[in-house]
């Protein structure tokens, strides 16, 4: 049942990245605000299917679900729990599931904090993070897919050239995450330093 629910919350949160990329930025060229808050909602809703699907993994590792291959690879029944918690980021599937939580957690935050604030600017922003997460979540898919693709009729150089795709995504996406970050952090700050200069300009010459 567990799994199941993990499927399907990934699922979700896939189909709500895609929702919140195209909804943030028709929001923002038609200016639409209650499209981009809707944007808004649809990356808290991903987070929280993420949530949940981390949370359904968590509890197949507690009780030893050994129906699920990921528990069975890395649990055991004579594990002491604190093995089985850090178990959730243990295995390639696992960390991958725990990187894209913390991703949509701060994605979530980022649209919390800038939900009245650079209306200009931040639905983009919020798309390039919703894009990254999504592609996140449809790497895990992607993984799960080699693992189950062990008890089906996949062949050797098909699996090993979806894991070498993957892994090439996942290293694009934590180089798109870096670069964003940096970016946005050098327009943060020259802004900031725009926003001072016409502060002292105006003090400089009395203009209120």
């Amino acid at each position: 049942m567990m799994p199941l629910i993990g499927t399907l919350a990934l699922a979700l949160a896939l189909v709500l990245a895609g929702y919140s990329i195209i909804a943030n930025v028709v929001g923002a060229r038609a200016s639409i605000p209650s499209l981009t808050a809707s944007a808004r909602h649809a990356l808290w809703a991903m987070c929280a299917m993420v949530t949940v699907a981390v949370g359904a993994l968590s509890t197949s590792l507690l009780h030893s679900d050994f129906s699920l291959e990921y528990v069975a690879s890395y649990t055991s029944f004579s594990l002491p729990t604190i093995y089985k918690i850090t178990a959730l980021w243990g295995g390639q599937q696992g960390s991958l599931l725990f990187w894209t939580w913390l991703l949509t957690i701060f994605t979530s935050l980022v649209a919390f904090q800038n939900r009245r604030r650079n209306p200009d600017m931040t639905p983009y922003a919020l798309a390039v993070l919703a894009g990254i997460a999504g592609q996140s979540a449809q790497n895990i898919q992607r993984l799960t897919l080699v693992v189950t693709s062990l008890l089906t009729q996949m062949d050797d150089a098909a699996r090993l050239r979806l894991i070498d795709e993957t892994g090439n995504d996942i290293d694009r996406n934590y180089s798109d995450l870096a670069q964003f970050s940096q970016q946005s952090f050098l327009l943060s700050v020259q802004r900031a330093r725009d926003a001072n200069d016409i502060a002292v300009t105006k003090a400089l010459y009395g203009i209120q």
